[in-house]
């Protein structure tokens, strides 16, 4: 769950977003009209010079799973295992569209795929270098 709050010129109170959940990466779609009446010299100070701070409020949810591993350890710990699992997992292969892919498989694919592109240049550039040097030159 993630929230931001923040205040503009004299508000009394913050501004709140509506909370945002499940994602990683959130969009708020928050918009908000301001309308200053009259425009005095405070507040065109205050929107030249002046700041706004955001806060970003959130609070983590942990996985069910990691709550019954969790005896006797630091959040910091669970963290750092978590990263070591997935990294593992991702070297022992990953699914694409519901198909098992090796990694090392795909590199070797990537990589056999760049020498066939060079290849084709070099081949291009010797295509070229003999039509060159197969011109007669007039006197």
């Amino acid at each position: 769950d993630v929230n931001c709050k923040y205040r503009v010129y004299l508000d009394e109170s913050d501004t709140v977003t509506e909370t945002v959940s499940d994602t990683s990466n959130p969009d708020f779609h928050h918009q908000k009209m301001f309308s200053f009446t009259p425009v005095t010299r405070q507040v065109l100070s205050y929107l030249k010079d002046g700041f706004i701070v955001i806060q970003v409020w959130g609070k983590q949810k942990p996985r069910k799973s990691a709550m019954a591993k969790a005896k006797g350890r630091s959040t910091k710990q669970m963290i750092q295992e978590d990263l070591l699992n997935q990294t593992s997992r991702l070297m022992n292969g990953f699914r694409i569209n519901g198909r098992n892919v090796d990694p090392n498989k795909q590199s070797m694919i990537v990589e056999l795929l760049l020498m066939k592109k060079q290849q084709q240049r070099h081949q291009q550039r010797l295509v070229c270098n003999n039509l060159i040097t197969n011109q007669t030159i007039p006197s």
